[in-house]
């Protein structure tokens, strides 16, 4: 240890930034740590959603195809937008390179009003 520590500031006085302190290993373990975490994050396929939104889920690749024509949700576990909406909170299973997750805001009705939406849908030729 001490062998090392000489040679890197030896190194370092060489280089001429002999003033540099030396941070050592703390900073190396917390690096490895973070990025541990961020892998371990990624692999089990967590999502998070914010309480203030929702997640539409659109599958990306499927081994039973794509959405048929004239079909805008899968419903049967094609590739494409999925029946399933995810409410806020975390979620497990949902790999970066299958899924994406398209987060928008949460609309609600006060209790004691009525709202309507009307939507046109135009086939395109």
């Amino acid at each position: 240890m001490l062998c090392s520590s000489f040679v890197f500031a030896h190194n370092f006085s060489i280089l001429g930034l002999a003033g540099i302190p030396d941070f050592g290993a703390p900073i190396v373990y917390f690096i490895l740590a973070v990025l541990g975490v961020m892998l371990w994050v990624n692999f089990w396929g967590w999502r998070f959603i914010p309480n203030s939104r929702i997640g539409l889920v659109e599958k990306l690749w499927s081994p039973s195809g794509s959405v048929g024509e004239g079909q805008i949700m899968a419903l049967g576990g094609e590739a494409g937008f999925q029946a399933d909406l995810l409410r806020g909170g975390l979620h497990f299973g949902l790999w970066r390179w299958q899924y994406r997750i398209h987060k928008v805001s949460l609309v609600t009705v006060p209790q004691g009003e009525n709202r309507l939406q009307f939507t046109h849908e135009t086939a395109s030729r």
